[in-house]
């Protein structure tokens, strides 16, 4: 009941009757979520112009503030698998970790594989140099930004924010069960995302 009510709270009622494969009620309709794919392609074109400003390609000044959308695509992944977790006939039930990464990382780590080995290929045939092997070693397990130097020196360095899902994918089971269900009204949720959004400011006010 409680997941029921917090559910309705943060989530439209038209959102909230979202299949998700596996774990959605059997007697909700299938919606797709249009405005959620043309969001995602928006971003994703500002990302590319803003790699192109930065690689000294021109392009208006807007172009380089395309990095702005990286938090957008963590907050929609949040949004999404919160939403399939409200959705699910038993969401306070835990989930078993390590399975929860597996099957998220089955759908990033095959292209992301592929434009790892396409990069280091072309390395190879221009004659420069290879990362070193712990860079590589770090960047195939998706741990390259767990160190703050090592995300340069590794081959597809915009991928930086794949490594920064993998704690977010262990600890989701945890915080949708001890933080997400147990707020109470609409109020709570938005009090608790202010306050999290206001420790982004702390290093502009502590000295």
């Amino acid at each position: 009941a409680s997941a029921q009510s917090i559910g309705s709270c943060l989530l439209p009622s038209s959102e909230s009757k979202m299949l998700v494969k596996g774990s959605q009620r059997s007697d909700q309709p299938k919606n797709v979520f249009v405005a959620l794919n043309g969001a995602r392609l928006l971003a994703s074109i500002h990302i590319v112009l803003g790699h192109l400003y930065q690689s000294g390609y021109g392009g208006e000044y807007a172009s380089s503030w395309g990095f702005s959308w990286v938090p957008w695509f963590f907050m929609l992944s949040g949004y999404v698998l919160t939403l399939a977790r409200l959705s699910s006939l038993t969401p306070e039930a835990p989930q078993p970790v390590l399975a929860f990464v597996q099957k998220r990382a089955a759908v990033i780590y095959p292209p992301f594989a592929v434009t790892l080995f396409l990069g280091l290929a072309q390395r190879w045939w221009e004659g420069e140099a290879l990362p070193k092997f712990y860079h590589l070693v770090a960047q195939g397990v998706l741990a390259q930004s767990f160190v703050p130097w090592l995300p340069e020196s590794t081959i597809q360095v915009h991928c930086w924010f794949l490594s920064c899902l993998v704690p977010f994918w262990l600890s989701f089971d945890m915080l949708a069960r001890r933080v997400i269900l147990r707020l109470p009204t609409l109020p709570a949720a938005v009090g608790l995302l202010l306050f999290l959004a206001a420790l982004g400011f702390l290093p502009m006010i502590l000295p």
